[in-house]
């Protein structure tokens, strides 16, 4: 059976919050180190659950109308699957377009910390080894 969303986030926030005796938020270098690690790699781990979730087979619940079988299955094809595709596709230009106008990559609110001390983070990270961020190492990187 499938962990909840709720049993999720129960678990990351075990991960995090282990670092309660170690991590000062109100130091502005472990803060920024702390962002600097931890969203890129929670946003990994939400990418990792999306793909895991959407490649999988659910369980049948008999008590749902839903077409049964592995969601990126039925989305590709859901003629296959006693459904009907409702898809209005859009071509990637619009989305390009899109978010070059509303969400452009230089745009302040997509750093996570300021460009220097990215730079500084990146070197250092490197002279370590560039170790793998894992729920098991988080905290020890």
């Amino acid at each position: 059976m499938e962990p909840s969303a709720e049993e999720l986030g129960a678990g990351y926030k075990n991960i995090l919050s282990r670092g309660h005796d170690i991590y000062d938020p109100g130091n502005t270098l472990q803060k920024l180190v702390f962002l600097w690690l931890a969203v890129p790699w929670l946003q990994a781990e939400l990418d990792a659950y999306k793909e895991e979730f959407n490649s999988s087979k659910k369980c049948t619940d008999k008590n749902k109308v839903l077409p049964r079988g592995i969601p990126d299955l039925i989305t590709a094809k859901p003629e296959l699957h006693g459904t009907m595709d409702f898809k209005v596709d859009v071509s990637q230009d619009v989305f390009d377009a899109m978010e070059t106008k509303f969400a452009p990559q230089d745009n302040p609110v997509f750093q996570l910390v300021p460009p220097l001390f990215h730079k500084m983070a990146e070197d250092y990270y490197a002279a370590i080894g560039c170790p793998t961020v894992t729920h098991a190492t988080f905290w020890e990187v």
